[in-house]
């Protein structure tokens, strides 16, 4: 039975087969990669296994993201080639399905007002770059692993439909959970062995160390990275089509692997992502506005109330902790007003990185084009307090604690971008199947109808994914 078609339906039997199918892929690609070493793999190999593929996911889209999704969370980043600029495996891959879903297929994939503003957005940084000293490289990263896999996920997602992509993603991300834990269980870092000739091995491939122990960090290079990635999935398993023992299995996964990374960035933002689901479990777009704005309110007031005990918690016990606590206060204190209008601050960084999305590319790009990225995410939390939000939107919405004190490294900026995509077709769907029956939201029950706005598959596959659920 193939992980595909153990996807397509949410018996348990089948749901377990697909689980150990991806976590037996998963290992048996880790042993062998670090036994013979990554580095070492010959370039025909590559290109035969590469051309397999393609033919093996030719006309069919739910093949391709199985297989993008695997490339994603269990082959590192240092794994890639060297073109104008650095491209990671994971960003081949999704190109390869695109490629493989739209020529063996005849459906179109609309370019809608999403993608002309994402179009804008890298137009005006690329203008930084010309005109405002930018740095080329840090550009090059945007059209790469942002822009790949945001078009891939578009695509993709439109002809899987999305509550089949919300079901890959919560069985492959409970998979990498266990492998977090697994790891930092027995003291076994993989991927360490993966040796590939590119500045990105020197720099992500060693195993990071807090309070005498190590952490996990499996396919993403960092620990936080894995974190947040993980956090990234709550959502997904909350809306997937599981039976409950199953998603309380995952989420117990989960929860494992953010543990294992010792990362409070992401407890943050796992708690919040799964506070708005539980929320979100309501029918009623007024009682989710209300819970979220009270959850809100609350959080601020206890914070506030008890500042000394959360700036405690914050720093940490530990000399890492607190050394990592007070150099993040200290980035925000330094450079936050050197950012100008437009392109890059005319200061010297004399630090080793930037511990913070929205500070690096405020700082690389000026204000103006730091305020165009971020308004999709200020869309994104008016839509989320509004009750209104997608699974995508929720996951996105819980990541924000992470943007302000993690940079965007290796596969976890190109998930970002994924659950992007997911989230502009799930809008898509919403706004198709509003305009093709503008009555039929009326009729379908409440409970049902938030769960469609949400879930609804759309493309070609659509009838074939609705029915393989049921």
């Amino acid at each position: 039975m193939s992980i595909v078609a153990t996807l397509r339906g949410h018996q348990g039997r089948s749901t377990a087969l697909g689980v150990a199918t991806v976590a037996w892929c998963a290992m048996v690609a880790t042993l062998v990669g670090g036994i013979v070493g990554v580095g070492g793999t010959s370039g025909p190999l590559v290109v035969a296994g590469g051309g397999i593929a393609f033919v093996a996911c030719w006309g069919h889209p739910r093949r391709a993201l199985v297989l993008w999704m695997l490339s994603l969370t269990m082959i590192p980043v240092w794994v890639s080639a060297h073109l104008f600029a650095n491209v990671p495996l994971h960003c081949i891959v999704a190109a390869m399905a695109v490629a493989a879903t739209i020529t063996g297929s005849r459906g179109q994939i609309p370019i809608t007002k999403f993608e002309a503003y994402f179009a804008l957005v890298l137009a005006a940084s690329l203008l930084a770059t010309l005109f405002g000293g930018s740095t080329a490289a840090v550009w090059a990263q945007e059209p790469i692993r942002w822009g790949i896999p945001f078009l891939a996920a578009r695509i993709l997602v439109s002809a899987t439909g999305i509550r089949y992509a919300t079901n890959v993603i919560a069985v492959v991300f409970a998979v990498v959970g266990c492998l977090a834990t697994i790891e930092l269980v027995l003291a076994w870092h993989p991927f360490v062995n993966w040796r590939f000739d590119t500045l990105e091995y020197e720099y992500w491939h060693a195993v990071q160390t807090r309070g005498g122990r190590d952490r996990s960090a499996w396919a993403f290079g960092h620990s936080i990275a894995l974190g947040g990635s993980l956090a990234l999935s709550i959502p997904f398993i909350a809306r997937s089509t599981f039976d409950g023992p199953l998603k309380v299995v995952m989420f117990a996964s989960v929860g494992a692997g953010i543990f294992a990374t010792a990362s409070r960035s992401s407890v943050v933002a796992a708690g919040l992502a799964a506070a708005i689901c539980f929320i979100y479990i309501s029918t009623s777009r007024f009682v989710r506005t209300v819970g979220i704005t009270a959850t809100v309110l609350v959080a601020f007031l206890a914070t506030t109330n008890y500042l000394p005990l959360f700036q405690g918690w914050v720093r940490g016990t530990s000399r890492e902790e607190r050394q990592s606590a007070d150099y993040r206060s200290m980035l925000y204190s330094t450079y936050l007003p050197e950012i100008r209008l437009f392109g890059r601050a005319p200061i010297e960084i004399r630090v080793n990185s930037i511990d913070s999305a929205v500070l690096h590319f405020g700082l690389e790009f000026g204000w103006i084009v730091l305020l165009a990225m971020l308004l999709p995410l200020t869309l994104c939390a008016a839509r989320t307090v509004a009750g209104r939000a997608s699974t995508a939107e929720i996951a996105l919405f819980g990541q924000i604690p992470l943007f302000a004190t993690v940079a965007f490294i290796t596969q976890y900026e190109s998930l970002i971008f994924v659950v992007a995509g997911i989230a502009v077709q799930a809008i898509i769907a919403e706004r198709t199947a509003a305009q093709s029956d503008p009555a039929a939201e009326a009729r379908i029950p409440a409970k049902e109808r938030i769960h469609t706005r949400s879930c609804a598959p759309t493309g070609r596959h659509s009838h074939s994914a609705v029915a393989g659920q049921r």
